[in-house]
C-alpha cells in the first residue's frame, strides 16, 4: 500500500467516527440555554415528555343551524384514549326571534321552536319585549340523564342581560311545564330589558303563573273550556292571596294556575286599550305595590277595600261563566293546514322538505318517520283550534299520515306492486284532497255570502 493509499484510508475512518457523533450531538450551550428556559416555563407535567401529541383541528367547526362537531382523537401512542363523542346539537330560532331553542333530538327542538314562536306572540300582547335584543332566549333541551338539577325548568339570568332556560327533556315532560318555561323566560328577560339585571329576581310568582297557563289555552284554546268548568266549581281566591303567592311550588296547585289566569284575564278585559293593560303588567313586572298599581289604574272602580273585594269577585264569576271562542279564524285555519301539510326532516346533513304528497319515498325512513309522528300529536292538538269549515280536512291529514307511517322501507330491487298498506295510504291522501276541496268550497261561499 503506498503512502496516498494509506492517506485516504484513514481520513474515510476519520469521516465515519466524526460524521454519527455529529449528528447525535447535543445542542450547543446557547442553544440548551434556551431549552431550558421554554421547559421552565411549563407546568410539572413537561418535565417529563408528553404521552400523547393533541391534533391540530384542520377545519373550523361548523357555524349555522345545526352544530356537528366531530370527535378528535390523540396522536402519538396507539394506547392514546379516544375523546369522548360530542352530540350533534340542533339549534333553530323563532320567525319572531325571540327565542332561540337547542336540543339533540330534531323533531324536539322543532316542537318546542313552534311552541316558542306562540310564546313570544303571546308574550307580548302582555309585555312587549324589544325584538333587537343581541340574543334570543336561549332554550335548553337538557336530557333528564344529563340534567344537573331535579327540577322541571331552571332559569338562569346572564351578567349580561341574557336568559338561558334550561328543560328537563324526557318521556316524563309534561307540556305544562314547557309551557311555565317558556313564559317564566319571557317575563324575566322583559324585567330584565326594562328594569336591570336585579329585576330578575322580581317578577311576581302569580304572574308567571298566569302567563304560563295562559300560554297552555293559546296552545289548546279548547282547554279553556275545561278551565272554566272547574273554576266554577270554586270561590275566587281573595287578591291578597293571589298576589302573595311564593314559589315555583305552587305550579303544582292547579286551583292556584287558574286563580292566576283569570285575574290576569279579568285585568286585560278591564283595561280599556292594549298600551293600558301593558303599563300596568309592567308594573307587576316590577313587582310594585299590586294595589297601588290597580288603584292608579282603575281609579273609578276602586274606591275602597270592599269594592275591590266585590268588583274582583263579580269578573272573576262573568270570566269563568262567559262563552269562550276558541276557533281559529278561516284564513287561520288554511295556512295551519297548509303548514301541517308539510314536513322538514333533517336527512344526510340536510334539510329536506316534502308536502304530503310526495312522502311515499321517504316511507320507512326513521328520520321522517320521527317527523311525521310529531306532526301528528300536533294535529290532535290543533284539532281543538282549527275552524269547524276545516276540521275534516286536518282530521283526514292525520289519517294519512298515519296510514304512512305503516308503510315498510322499500328493498333495493323489488319489483313495486302495492300492497294493502300501499293502498290505504293512497286513498287516505285522496279522501283528504276530496275534504280539502269541500272545505275550500265551502270557504268561499262563506266569503260571498259576508260580501254581500
Amino acid at each position: 500500500m503506498t503512502a496516498l493509499q494509506r492517506v485516504l484510508r484513514a481520513i474515510l475512518l476519520l469521516a465515519a467516527l466524526v460524521i454519527p457523533a455529529v449528528l447525535n450531538a447535543q445542542p450547543s450551550a446557547p442553544e440548551a440555554q434556551a431549552d431550558e428556559a421554554q421547559a421552565s416555563s411549563q407546568t410539572d407535567v413537561a418535565a417529563s415528555p408528553p404521552a400523547e401529541v393533541p391534533v391540530v383541528r384542520r377545519a373550523p367547526m361548523q357555524v349555522g343551524p345545526t352544530l356537528d362537531i366531530q370527535n378528535r382523537t390523540g396522536g402519538g401512542g396507539g394506547d392514546s384514549p379516544e375523546l369522548p363523542a360530542t352530540p350533534r346539537v340542533q339549534v333553530r330560532v323563532t320567525p319572531n326571534n325571540y327565542f332561540q331553542v337547542a336540543g339533540e333530538d330534531y323533531v324536539s327542538v322543532q316542537y318546542v321552536t313552534h311552541m316558542a314562536q306562540q310564546a313570544g306572540e303571546y308574550g307580548s300582547s302582555l309585555v312587549p319585549l324589544s325584538k333587537s335584543l343581541p340574543l334570543p332566549i336561549l332554550v335548553k333541551l337538557v336530557p333528564a340523564a344529563q340534567a344537573s338539577f331535579e327540577s322541571a325548568f331552571v332559569i338562569r339570568p346572564q351578567p349580561n342581560g341574557d336568559v338561558h332556560v334550561s328543560i328537563r327533556w324526557g318521556e316524563d315532560t309534561e307540556f305544562s311545564q314547557v309551557c311555565q318555561a317558556l313564559m317564566s323566560g319571557w317575563l324575566v328577560r322583559c324585567a330584565i330589558w326594562r328594569f336591570g339585571t336585579d329585576a330578575a329576581a322580581e317578577v311576581p310568582d302569580w304572574l308567571e303563573l298566569g302567563a304560563g297557563l295562559g300560554l297552555e289555552v293559546q296552545l289548546r284554546p279548547a282547554l279553556i273550556d275545561e278551565i272554566a268548568l272547574q273554576s266554577r266549581k270554586e270561590n275566587p281566591w281573595s287578591l291578597e292571596r293571589i298576589f302573595s303567592i311564593r314559589g315555583m311550588d305552587s305550579s303544582d296547585s292547579v286551583q292556584a294556575r287558574r286563580q292566576c289566569l283569570w285575574l290576569l284575564r279579568f285585568l286585560e278585559n278591564q283595561s280599556s286599550d292594549r298600551e293600558r293593560f301593558q303599563r300596568l303588567m309592567a308594573g307587576f313586572l316590577k313587582n310594585l305595590p299590586p294595589f297601588h298599581l290597580l288603584v292608579a289604574a282603575f281609579p273609578e272602580s276602586l274606591p275602597d277595600e270592599w269594592t275591590t273585594a266585590m268588583w274582583w269577585a263579580v269578573g272573576y264569576e262573568m270570566g269563568v261563566r262567559a262563552r269562550q271562542t276558541p276557533f281559529y279564524s278561516l284564513d287561520e285555519s288554511v295556512k295551519l293546514i297548509k303548514d301541517c301539510a308539510t314536513l322538514t326532516a333533517e336527512i344526510d346533513g340536510r334539510d329536506v322538505r316534502a308536502l304530503i304528497h310526495e312522502l311515499y319515498p321517504y316511507r320507512g325512513n326513521p328520520v321522517m318517520r320521527s317527523a311525521a309522528r310529531q306532526r301528528v300529536r300536533e294535529i290532535k292538538l290543533l284539532l281543538q283550534k282549527v275552524n269547524p269549515v276545516y276540521h275534516n280536512a286536518l282530521l283526514s291529514l292525520a289519517v294519512v299520515y298515519d296510514t304512512w307511517l305503516v308503510l315498510p322501507q322499500p328493498e333495493s330491487g323489488d319489483v313495486f306492486e302495492p300492497s294493502e298498506a300501499d293502498k290505504a295510504y293512497f286513498r287516505a291522501l285522496e279522501l283528504f284532497t276530496a275534504d280539502y276541496q269541500t272545505a275550500e268550497l265551502l270557504n268561499a261561499d262563506i266569503q260571498r255570502l259576508l260580501d254581500w
